[in-house]
């Protein structure tokens, strides 16, 4: 009974207002677990180890039960520190957030979150191995702290925020000052010191300030308080003046970092090393007898070294080194370090003593102690003696190797620690190699660490090389340039693989297998460099699956699973479109290790990356409710939560677009699923965007992340009508949208995927113009519209202008469309309806340019188009387009600002468009005959003629059916090519294999050849005898046939349509209708003539791929450690011959290229068709019906799965 009330009453601390949150962090059964053990008194096995997590809870509980009972502050503080110094960060983070929910919170505690959550980012970030993520979370710390001090500046805390914050400024200056001294920042180190001075000014600022706050504090209290008679004031007094002391001392520091941004002997390093030595010794003259005086003398004692004059540096030093050393340990460290440097300066040479010093204090140091930064320090400084020593005219050859040895040693172990010293190692552990081991004039190394190393080495400098590489490509760069650096990383790369392997068939049993590992995993990772993911996902599975029980290796493993996961995704980025069952191959490995990574550490952050990852490809392979189920297992304590709910929205609401448009019955969502999805959408969106917005600071850049989710809930808004929501949404601050997506110069938008690019921008204006004109705000709507003007003319001219107003009609129409397939009627006649207002007020206007009345046409043309299921509806909105594109014409004729020649043929086709519509046939072929006298080449003009004539004959007029797919006058003047030969040319048109050329004209291609086949079909119907019916429906037959064997990849939307199409037509044959049935098998054709390959070449291909495959395998049994099953084959397909129609085709795909190339067998010329419109002016591609044609140029068809980020450079290098 006692022992049940006991747990009753430590178990009573876990109800209450945070209780959730403990259960959330902990789990019911863990808090039940331990709260038994500790009653108990149980005190072995299980219980030993969850001893420190017990007391973190008990002490969770504590400050959990305290609610709003005054002086909470400090138990919460207490907590966190706690939280914090176990390094849960992530919980500490999670645990801010569910202060800053509740609505009862003291003001007191809401007023430091963001103080505490800025101490969390800053602790977190000293512990971040990858380099941007220690950026981005000093950068969040930095905002946090500047948000406290903005909201709160007489907070007791501000002084203190304040100095924490020039100190991140300082170190991120320090980052930046020993990057300025790398060897291969040579070329860039003015711009490292410049950068640093910047950071060290905003951190002076800041310190000053901090100074002055503190020194007033201190002056506060009288010059002597009793101790005895008054403790707490006397306590109060040293700590006001302990924050004035250090507050000078950071000035005095600052001082010393900028004498460090100047080269060495220049007189602006002097003049700051000498104002430096002043303030350093001012403090120590007044603190002489506190540990902050003596920190101040050390400092002092370090700018006389700079200022070569060691002598002195050393005889401070040597004073320091005799106090005792109780509460001394790291200064005195630290003075150590500074004075093997003294004994290394040209004027002493006592290389000898450096050496010895260094070693004994090695000796006595324990582990943590040597990888701290003094301890680096030491032994870098022996390094230099070492090298010195060998290096000095009394050195026999033989002792010469073997100091140099013993060097190389001591840079291998400062390798493989993160630190200062790290990149300076790798680079002199090459140098030193090259000098001991290169005498047979190879320099590669002869033994495995040494090799291990250099591979190292090779690894950060391909990395850096990549950075240059990619930023150039981001600058445009002139194109020799961007080749030059392309040309040294492949080099690079290509020199990591060879030693990596070098090194692996260097390793016995005396290598640690730990390292072989390491080896393997950056041998991996050099080949995921090279665009080799399969050879990549070999051995990186080889560590993944094999790791031994060291901590370090388990990391190892992870990152080399993590990396798998992303080689196979760069597989899938690789395979050609037409190749799907490869690509299903790829997805299925790469499921495979995702699953593998978060099964084995589910809670780690690479897990949740890997689930990012994954929903990212899914989303990107057109599969967004897989997507979206990938995001929604990354778990609440995570730090990309949000990040993973906005991800998980999108997908869903990208599934209920795509779901709405389904024209297959079967494959139809049902009433119930369309509805919640949308829901489920926004509610997802509301609660990452929420939760985003929290974790990050409101001065800070908006990151691209937020941006786009807010953009996808801003058109959810927008589609149930709320359109003030939306616009609040877009327009409000902080992390507005619009100021987001802004540029001081239009002229230079970065590309696409940017959220400040121009296609993304003009997205967020279109947005914007929707609300406008839901709320009926005409002046705003105007205003709205000019910045979308602007914005296309600087990106593409005036027939941008007109392509995003095209855009606009385009988007109404299918959303319309949408509306209507979701059943929701009321809404849709509310859109159309706002749409129909607007639009009237609008053309009443007198003051309309070019780009408005077209607008106005388009969207007319877009509600026309919405409305074809309804006759009367639709001719009227085709009356009113009529009507607008008719004005256009008026004004071209006496206005110049109208008169584009180019522009104004899109107009005279999209009238006569729209006159078919109306069944005006023909006014619409004389519209169409002018325009083909004009442009007999123009593909566009001769689609919609080919509808003309189609129209008619579905009307019953059998005639025009057969001028429709058959053409008119052949060969002569005025041809009119119908469906066939548009067919014919446009199959010429997408034979060059460019993925550009298929992404513009693919659907094109499709129309031609579905409509023909449909034309017969309809013929053939129309026929008066069976025998000439049972002739034209065959025809119709075998169009479709013979366009499915020669075509691969046929998207999903136009496959569905030739199906239903080859059904009806076996149905009219009185044949049982049979499903359609893709290829399933591809094989190397035999090439035309000249054209055909040899068997040599062709089986040469064939062993060169399968040997590069094995090289993989090889590379992952290297070594005597074997890493047992861990590999993976991967299929490989040889391509397709289809036959039909007489013509043979091939197709040759070079594996090391997405690229295809087709070729007809009997010589074609590809240049004798063309579109009205250039590649950026689509204002002619107005007559294309059927597939929905976007007119801004689309992404690739052959898409890239996952934008996720790649794997990170690999750790311990």
């Amino acid at each position: 009974m006692a022992e049940d009330s006991s747990r009753g009453a430590v178990m009573g601390t876990f109800v209450g207002p945070y209780g959730r949150f403990l259960r959330l962090v902990f789990g019911r059964r863990t808090l039940r677990l331990i709260s038994g053990m500790s009653v108990r008194g149980i005190e072995t096995g299980v219980a030993m180890r969850l001893r420190g997590l017990w007391m973190m809870v008990v002490g969770a509980g504590l400050v959990l039960s305290l609610g709003g009972r005054g002086h909470a502050a400090e138990p919460m503080r207490e907590f966190l520190d706690g939280l914090r110094g176990r390094q849960h960060y992530d919980w500490a983070m999670l645990y801010l957030d569910q202060l800053q929910e509740r609505a009862d919170l003291p003001a007191e505690l809401k007023a430091i979150i963001p103080y505490e959550r800025a101490m969390t980012l800053s602790e977190s970030a000293k512990y971040s191995v990858s380099p941007e993520t220690q950026q981005r979370q000093l950068d969040q710390a930095l905002g946090f702290l500047e948000q406290f001090a903005k909201d709160s500046p007489q907070h007791p805390l501000a002084a203190t925020a304040n100095s924490t914050r020039a100190s991140l400024l300082l170190s991120k200056a320090r980052v930046d000052i020993m990057q300025a001294k790398l060897p291969t920042n040579k070329d860039s180190r003015e711009e490292f010191q410049n950068k640093a001075r910047d950071q060290i000014t905003l951190a002076r600022g800041v310190f000053d300030k901090a100074h002055d706050q503190y020194k007033a504090a201190w002056e506060t209290f009288p010059k002597f308080v009793d101790k005895t008679a008054e403790p707490a004031k006397f306590e109060a007094r040293q700590r006001a003046e302990t924050n004035y002391m250090r507050a000078q001392l950071d000035v005095a520091l600052c001082e010393f970092e900028e004498s460090q941004t100047y080269d060495p002997n220049t007189s602006n390093r002097a003049f700051h090393l000498k104002k430096a030595v002043e303030l350093f010794r001012g403090i120590f003259l007044k603190y002489r007898a506190t540990v902050g005086g003596l920190h101040a003398q050390m400092w002092e004692a370090k700018c006389y070294e700079e200022m070569n004059d060691p002598q002195r540096a050393l005889g401070i030093y040597a004073e320091l080194l005799t106090h005792p050393s109780d509460g001394l340990k790291s200064l005195q460290d630290q003075v150590r370090h500074f004075r093997l440097i003294c004994l290394n300066h040209d004027q002493r040479r006592e290389y000898t003593m450096a050496i010895s010093e260094g070693e004994d204090w090695l000796k006595g140091a324990k582990q943590i102690e040597q990888r701290g930064a003094a301890g680096q320090g030491i032994r870098w400084e022996i390094v230099v003696a070492l090298e010195k020593l060998a290096d000095s005219s009394g050195a026999a050859s033989t002792e010469k190797d073997k100091l140099l040895r013993q060097a190389i040693t001591h840079l291998t172990t400062l390798s493989k620690w993160p630190g200062a010293y790290r990149d300076l190692a790798q680079q002199r552990v090459r140098d030193l190699n090259m000098r001991v081991k290169g005498k047979d004039g190879t320099g590669d190394p002869k033994d495995f660490d040494s090799a291990l190393t250099l591979g190292r080495d090779l690894v950060k400098r391909s990395g850096e090389k990549k950075t240059l590489l990619d930023s150039a490509i981001q600058s445009k760069q002139p194109r020799e340039s961007i080749e030059t650096l392309r040309a040294d990383f492949n080099d690079l790369v290509k020199d990591q693989i060879r030693v990596l392997r070098l090194a692996l068939s260097l390793a016995d049993r005396s290598s640690l297998r730990t390292d072989v590992n390491q080896a393997r995993y950056l041998l991996a990772y050099g080949y995921y460099l090279a665009e080799k993911p399969y050879e990549a996902a070999v051995c990186a599975e080889a560590v993944a699956f094999n790791p031994t029980k060291d901590k370090q290796d388990e990391q190892t493993a992870l990152d080399a699973a993590y990396l798998a996961v992303a080689s196979y995704i760069k597989g899938i980025n690789q395979i050609p479109s037409e190749l799907k069952a490869l690509r299903d191959v790829d997805m299925r490995l790469m499921i495979r290790l995702a699953e593998f990574i978060t099964s084995k550490w589910p809670s780690h952050s690479k897990a949740n990356e890997t689930r990012m990852l994954v929903g990212r490809t899914f989303a990107q392979s057109d599969q967004p409710k897989i997507a979206a189920e990938w995001f929604q297992r990354v778990p609440e304590t995570a730090e990309n939560f949000p990040e993973a709910q906005c991800a998980a929205g999108q997908a869903l609401w990208q599934q209920y677009l795509l779901a709405s448009i389904e024209e297959d019955a079967a494959l139809r969502a049902s009433a119930d699923e369309l509805p919640k999805w949308r829901a489920d959408a926004q509610k997802l969106l509301t609660n990452g965007i929420d939760r985003l917005q929290k974790k990050i600071p409101e001065q800070t850049k908006t990151p691209d992340d937020l941006v786009a989710a807010k953009s996808a809930l801003a058109e959810i808004l927008l589609s149930a009508g709320q359109y003030q929501p939306a616009l609040d949404l877009l327009s409000n601050v902080p992390h507005s949208v619009l100021v987001a997506t802004n540029v001081d110069d239009q002229t230079r938008r970065p590309p696409s995927p940017s959220v400040r690019s121009a296609k993304f921008a003009s997205h967020i204006y279109q947005l914007l113009l929707r609300a406008r004109v839901g709320l009926q705000q005409l002046n705003e709507a105007r205003e709205v519209m000019a910045q979308l003007e602007q914005l296309a003319e600087h990106s593409g001219g005036a027939d941008a202008v007109t392509a995003v107003y095209v855009q606009l009609g385009k988007e109404l129409e299918k959303e319309l469309i949408r509306l209507k397939g979701a059943g929701d009627k009321a809404r849709f006649n509310e859109v159309r309806k706002s749409f129909e207002q607007f639009l009237d007020g609008l053309y009443q206007r007198e003051d309309q340019n070019l780009s408005s009345l077209t607008w106005i046409a388009e969207t007319y043309y877009g509600l026309a188009q919405s409305s074809l299921d309804n006759a009367d509806e639709s001719k009227t909105y085709f009356e009113r387009a009529a009507s607008t594109y008719l004005s256009i014409l008026d004004r071209a004729k006496k206005e110049k600002a109208f008169s584009d020649k180019d522009r104004i043929a899109g107009i005279r086709l999209r009238l006569a468009n729209c006159k078919r519509r109306q069944g005006d046939f023909d006014e619409a072929e004389k519209l169409l005959r002018v325009l083909i006298a004009e442009r007999p080449r123009a593909a566009d003009v001769q689609f919609e003629m080919a509808y003309v004539w189609f129209d008619q004959g579905k009307a019953g007029k059998t005639e025009f059916l057969k001028k429709s797919v058959e053409g008119e006058k052949r060969g002569q003047q005025g041809e009119v090519w119908g469906w066939t030969e548009l067919s014919t040319r446009l199959q010429r048109l997408v034979a060059d294999g460019r993925p550009e050329t298929r992404d513009r004209y693919g659907d094109k291609l499709y129309e031609a050849w579905y409509n023909t086949s449909l034309c017969r079909q309809k013929l053939g119907q129309a026929q008066p005898t069976t025998a000439k019916k049972q002739a034209e429906l065959e025809i119709a037959k075998s169009i479709v046939q013979t366009f499915v064997r020669i075509s691969v990849d046929i998207p999903d939307d136009w496959w569905k349509k030739f199906d239903r199409l080859y059904r009806q037509i076996q149905s009219d044959l009185g044949q049982s209708p049979n499903p359609l049935e893709r290829p399933t098998t591809i094989v190397l054709a035999s090439a035309p003539d000249k054209n055909k390959p040899r068997v040599d070449e062709t089986n040469e291909t064939t062993t060169k791929t399968a040997a590069e495959k094995t090289t993989a395998k090889k590379d992952s049994e290297a070594a005597t450690h074997k890493s047992g099953s861990g590999t993976t084959s991967v299929a490989v397909f040889l391509l397709i011959i289809v036959g039909g129609g007489g013509a043979s085709i091939w197709m040759m795909i070079n594996k090391k290229s997405r690229k295809k190339s087709i070729r007809l067998a009997h010589d074609m010329n590809v240049s004798n068709v063309t579109f009205m419109a250039a590649d950026n002016d689509l204002s002619g591609d107005l007559d294309f019906e059927i597939p929905v044609v976007a007119t801004l140029p689309k992404a690739s068809s052959a898409k890239k799965a996952g934008n996720a980020k790649k794997p990170s450079r690999p750790k311990g290098t």
